[in-house]
């Protein structure tokens, strides 16, 4: 857990109010901001409001134990206020040292007896290296002082001798004293130097920090600067993808979609198995059995086969010696109806089984293009509205939103060009505001948004077209592609795929251009698809 500045708009939780979270709407609606105080040398904030009544945010970011809670009272003097809420309940039941639980005084964390960094004397340093030994060095000085993590240490070891795993007994204590006091200064010198490590140049992050990471650099490892440390941290998170601030509820909506879609392929699997089963020859020769049987009943007597007397090529039929003729010659008649049924219907359940998939497949793609929390509640509720979710729909399905509509963008002919970035905005652009004459484009055979230009039946000049195409194309399943096939034609050609979700259409002609994929604000910026 970790506290900081952010350069992204906060997002909307993943599920349901926290206890916590509905005690700081109660509270701090209408609250102002006015202090954010750290006890020394421990990771631990104090976020001060000014409310009806002075109130506390604290964040006590340690480790597994990490935990927020509310209390009454200032902030720097929070021991003995009361607390009014809490992330995570600490009862009798899991510990007797420190309960934390709404209505009880606030007890801080045990203080730490180690002296701080910045301010150790350099005689408990030299006990640590003395007691290590032949161990590790930069493990005796996380066990001596206090406010230096693994990093940090690591750091202080490798400036002092050139090796961050270097023995204690390997380091002069003035040197590393020195390092440690440098690194330990940074918050009263203001000397920043934030870098990253990355597995290689441009690969995953590997660790962040305030300082430059000399002791991880290598062959390996590229160590680059950053603008400050919020770069780092962001680009850390991409890394890891939790840059997304959305991503526990898309994770949830996608593992719906993933177990959906494997029942419906296993339906279409089983039609598919029942389709090849059917042969238009092998079904005329149960009608034709029928036939044969009535024409020469007269020579059937409880036998199990009979070969009707035709030619050499006469077919051997089977028959049930406990049925009369016209009884086996009705049974096959029943066969063959059965069969041509199933030979008709099996094609059309396919067709809608392939629609079906068609539609979760564009689910996912809405949800993985999905911007907001709305978005992303949208599709679960297509999926709840659909019968897709296990046990109730309407008890799983999200409370609905007001989505956003279809973009609206621009052209640099003055053209309007709608784009829908998900089924039902899809549903939209291409069947209430599109119009006779509308160019309609579509990433060609890949889930994604339907483009339209509102040209009126005029012709649309080409830097319009592929900028529109562009656009289909980076919303669309291809969006990582170098170059997109997109769909164009007139809206005209457009028709609702039948069995399909909202959004999903067949086209009845078109031509197809190759673009490469463009965001919106970089055909502003004047990019050329």
């Amino acid at each position: 857990m970790g506290i900081r500045l952010t350069a992204r708009r906060v997002r909307r939780g993943s599920g349901a109010p926290t206890p916590l979270l509905l005690g700081l709407r109660a509270r701090l609606v209408g609250a102002r901001l006015v202090a954010v105080v750290q006890p020394r040398q421990e990771r631990i904030l104090h976020v001060g409001f000014a409310a009806a009544e002075p109130l506390v945010l604290v964040c006590e970011l340690i480790g597994r134990m990490a935990n927020l809670i509310l209390v009454s009272g200032s902030a720097g003097a929070v021991a003995g206020a009361p607390i009014l809420a809490v992330a995570r309940p600490v009862t009798a039941a899991m510990t007797r040292v420190r309960q934390v639980l709404p209505g009880r005084p606030y007890a801080p964390p045990p203080p730490q007896e180690r002296p701080a960094a910045v301010s150790a004397p350099i005689e408990v340093l030299a006990d640590a290296l003395a007691a290590a030994g032949e161990g590790p060095a930069w493990r005796a000085v996380l066990g001596s002082v206090a406010g230096v993590g693994p990093l940090a240490a690591r750091e202080a070891v490798f400036r002092a001798v050139g090796d961050p795993d270097a023995a204690a007994s390997e380091l002069s204590v003035e040197l590393l004293h020195a390092r440690l006091h440098e690194l330990a200064a940074l918050p009263a010198t203001g000397a920043w130097s934030p870098s990253l490590a990355r597995r290689h140049a441009g690969g995953d992050v590997l660790a962040w920090a305030p300082f430059e990471l000399g002791h991880l650099a290598s062959d390996a490892v590229a160590v680059e600067p950053t603008a400050t440390l919020l770069a780092a941290i962001e680009a850390a998170e991409q890394s890891r993808g939790a840059g997304d601030p959305y991503r526990e509820a898309r994770a949830g909506a996608q593992q719906l979609l993933d177990v959906a879609r494997a029942r419906q392929a296993r339906r279409r699997a089983s039609l598919s198995r029942q389709l090849a089963g059917l042969d238009e020859a092998a079904i005329e020769a149960l009608r034709l059995a029928g036939d044969l049987i009535l024409s020469f009943q007269w020579q059937i007597a409880g036998q199990a086969s009979f070969v009707p007397p035709i030619g050499d090529d006469a077919p051997s039929i089977a028959l049930d010696p406990a049925l009369t003729p016209v009884e086996n010659a009705q049974a096959y008649f029943a066969r063959y109806r059965r069969a041509k049924r199933a030979l008709q219907a099996v094609p059309e359940r396919l067709a809608a089984a392939d629609a079906v998939l068609a539609t979760l497949d564009q689910w996912a793609t809405d949800l993985a293009l999905a911007e907001d929390r709305a978005e992303i509640d949208a599709v679960r509720a297509d999926l709840a509205g659909s019968g897709w979710l296990p046990g109730s729909p309407s008890a799983r399905a999200p409370k609905p939103a007001t989505p956003r509509g279809p973009l609206r963008w621009v052209s640099p002919d003055g053209l309007t060009v709608l784009v829908g970035r998900n089924s039902r905005q899809n549903e939209q652009v291409t069947f209430t505001h599109a119009a006779r004459g509308d160019l309609w484009l579509h990433a060609r055979g890949v889930p994604g948004a339907h483009v339209v230009v509102r040209s009126g039946g005029r012709a649309v000049p080409d830097a319009t077209r592929r900028a529109a195409a562009a656009l289909a194309a980076w919303f669309s399943s291809a969006r990582g592609e170098a170059r997109v096939e997109v769909t164009a034609t007139d809206v005209r050609h457009v028709r609702r795929l039948k069995g399909g979700g909202l959004g999903m259409v067949t086209v009845l002609t078109g031509e197809t251009m190759l673009v490469r994929p463009c965001a919106p604000e970089d055909l502003d910026d004047g990019a050329v698809p």
